[in-house]
């Protein structure tokens, strides 16, 4: 869970929240705290489902949910037919989480939302962009992002945010028809240069990410942020904590 109590304030459009990955209930308080009226969250570690319940017993419009995130989300976002701020941080991270198949059901995640959030305009939030380089996930940073464009029809504003390091949240907010055509004429008047001068200067220096943890993971996707080309429509834009 990133560190910044602020880190949703930005993505309050929607009124629901859905999280993969409780923990220990961090994320859900912090959405509570901006004002989402509902937040769903779901849990695979049967230890830490425990905690969340006990933890948010007396918020009527929190639920946390046992299970899977890529068997249980279906069933979640079939009923909702509304806006969805998704926040995806199912991973094993520590010796007390479980996985379920894989290390990291991101990819799969991303295939079962990806259709809502293009007819409802959903916002896609997917923390510890750093750690997607490692040899023990079989996908990548660009992999992330064919996973969410589909199609060219959908323009999708790309932008990052602060997490545990700079630029470690990928977000992913869907645009209408009406919303594409706008996003389209800012596209072709901004240059590509334009679009990323913000991340360039708010990247970790490479000479200083000797310091920090998973430091060829770091250099891999700051690099990556640095030098990303946006297809048409979409654009980058740096977002700042109210």
């Amino acid at each position: 869970m990133a560190g910044d109590k602020n880190i949703f304030v930005s993505y309050t459009k929607n009124k629901v929240f859905i999280e993969t990955g409780s923990f220990k209930g961090d994320g859900i308080q912090r959405a509570l705290d901006v004002g989402f009226e509902t937040i769903i969250s779901i849990e695979y570690t049967p230890a830490y489902y425990d905690m969340c319940v006990e933890r948010f017993k007396n918020n009527k419009n929190v639920k946390i949910i046992f299970g899977d995130s890529v068997s249980t989300l279906p069933k979640i976002i079939a009923d909702i037919k509304e806006g969805i701020t998704f926040w995806l941080d199912a991973h094993y991270s520590e010796p007390s989480t479980l996985f379920c198949k894989k290390w990291c059901p991101l990819m799969e995640e991303l295939e079962v939302i990806v259709s809502h959030a293009k007819k409802y305009n959903d916002i896609v939030l997917i923390d510890d962009l750093r750690i997607w380089e490692q040899d023990r996930y079989d996908f990548n940073f660009e992999d992330i992002q064919n996973a969410l464009i589909t199609d060219s029809a959908n323009p999708i504003n790309f932008s990052f945010d602060a997490g545990f390091v700079p630029n470690d949240i990928l977000v992913a907010e869907f645009n209408s028809v009406v919303e594409a055509k706008v996003e389209e004429v800012k596209a072709v008047e901004e240059p590509i240069k334009g679009n990323i001068r913000g991340l360039r200067a708010n990247t970790i220096p490479i000479d200083e990410v000797a310091d920090r943890k998973d430091t060829t993971a770091d250099a891999t996707i700051n690099a990556k942020v640095a030098s990303m080309k946006f297809n048409t429509g979409i654009k980058s834009k740096q977002k700042k904590h109210k």
